[in-house]
């Protein structure tokens, strides 16, 4: 709960940017109950809803990043506003297009406005790709490393996979659509780049507040799961290149099994002494 105040309390605009995209998803659902998910010719509110909630845990994530950076207060403000602007064309290009009926990227059925909006949010996204690019570079210098190691290392892992996810995006923009090869789908590659961004950090955080390892140990541990995330995300991208499903059985697959087995067992093994720490201290204040 204090993480969450301190992140309104840092950026609350940001914050406020990725509650509405979590809005915008409860309207598409709501929408999808009344009038089902298909709007024709090209509309498809199941996937307004899983990018309005994709972006808003995206921005509400890079409200937490945005004060680790150290970014002057000017520079600060400019990314912010910046990233809000990009935020909110996409939420209503998304959301309006898909409930018009038309594709907001790679309209086949729309008219010039309606690809003028795609050529936009394809922009959109390649701006968005650059601040970030901006974003992420000083946690890969010595100085954020110094201040708080093990959050910058996780903070590390979880820019990378973003970086793959940005590709993956690039790559769509690229293809004019999510499809490749006979049953590929960037989107698994994307989002699982994305969730990075969350998960690794999360994982640090973890880590630093687990007293029984050394701080040796703890490093190891973090890279290790940063590592199984990335191979993971990797495979899934190889697997997508040869235009297979991440559900056909093949050695790929098996292997990026194996690697989300070992990271969540990386995941497990640092939740369960907080949670222990904490369930001691409640008792403790209980008696």
């Amino acid at each position: 709960m204090n993480a969450v105040k301190n992140v309104w309390r840092e950026e609350p605009a940001l914050t406020a940017a990725g509650l509405l995209g979590f809005t915008l998803a409860a309207f598409c659902a709501v929408m999808m109950a009344v009038q089902g998910v298909i709007v024709p010719p090209e509309g498809n509110l199941l996937s307004a809803f899983s990018f309005n909630a994709a972006l808003g845990l995206f921005l509400i994530t890079t409200a937490f990043l945005v004060p680790l950076a150290g970014f002057s207060r000017r520079k600060r403000q400019i990314f912010c506003w910046s990233y809000l602007v990009c935020a909110f064309y996409s939420y209503g290009a998304e959301t309006v297009q898909h409930m018009r009926g038309f594709s907001p990227r790679y309209s086949q059925a729309g008219g010039t406005a309606d690809a003028i909006v795609g050529g936009v949010f394809g922009l959109i996204a390649v701006l968005m790709i650059v601040y970030y690019v901006v974003l992420a570079w000083p946690f890969f210098r010595t100085r954020l490393l110094k201040d708080r190691p093990l959050l910058t290392i996780g903070i590390r892992y979880g820019m990378a996979a973003t970086m793959l996810s940005f590709a993956g995006g690039l790559w769509m923009i690229a293809l004019q659509s999510r499809y490749t090869g006979l049953e590929g789908n960037i989107i698994w590659f994307h989002g699982l780049g994305f969730h990075g961004l969350q998960m690794m950090p999360i994982l640090a955080l973890l880590v630093e507040r687990n007293p029984s390892m050394s701080e040796k140990s703890r490093r190891r541990f973090l890279h290790a799961g940063g590592t199984a995330w990335l191979l993971l995300i990797i495979l899934i991208g190889w697997q997508t290149t040869l235009g297979y499903s991440v559900f056909y059985p093949n050695a790929i697959m098996l292997i990026s099994g194996g690697l989300l087995i070992g990271w969540v067992a990386v995941f497990i093994r640092a939740i369960i002494p907080v949670l222990k720490n904490r369930h001691l201290s409640l008792s403790h204040k209980k008696i």
